[in-house]
Order: C-alpha cells, then sequence, then structure tokens
C-alpha cells in the first residue's frame, strides 16, 4: 500500500488519507480487508485481518 498523502481536520467527516491513489476516510475500507480505523495528524490505524497498523503519515 502507498501512502500519498492525507489530510487532518478536528472534524472527523474532513479527514481522509490517499492509499494507492483512492480517497480514504475514517471507517472505510482502503483495500480488501483493509479498513483506515483512525486518522490522526501524523499516522493512520489500519485494520487488517485481526491486527491493528499505525502507519506513520
Amino acid at each position: 500500500m502507498r501512502v500519498g498523502g492525507s489530510i487532518y481536520s478536528d472534524q472527523p467527516a474532513s479527514r481522509f488519507v490517499v492509499i494507492n491513489g483512492l480517497v480514504v476516510r475514517e471507517g472505510e475500507t482502503a483495500a480488501p480487508g483493509v479498513v483506515v480505523e483512525r486518522i490522526a495528524p501524523k499516522a493512520a490505524v489500519i485494520r487488517w485481518r485481526e491486527m491493528r497498523i499505525e502507519m506513520p503519515l
């Protein structure tokens, strides 16, 4: 997975990260089986299967 950029906002609905060229918001699927759980100012937490992974942004 390639992170192309991200936008953080105090309003959760305005946060997004670009993964593999797709704009993905919190709670959305970035790839089959990969869900973006949370977007923070400098990292995103993704869930894959039963693992949570913090990706630096």
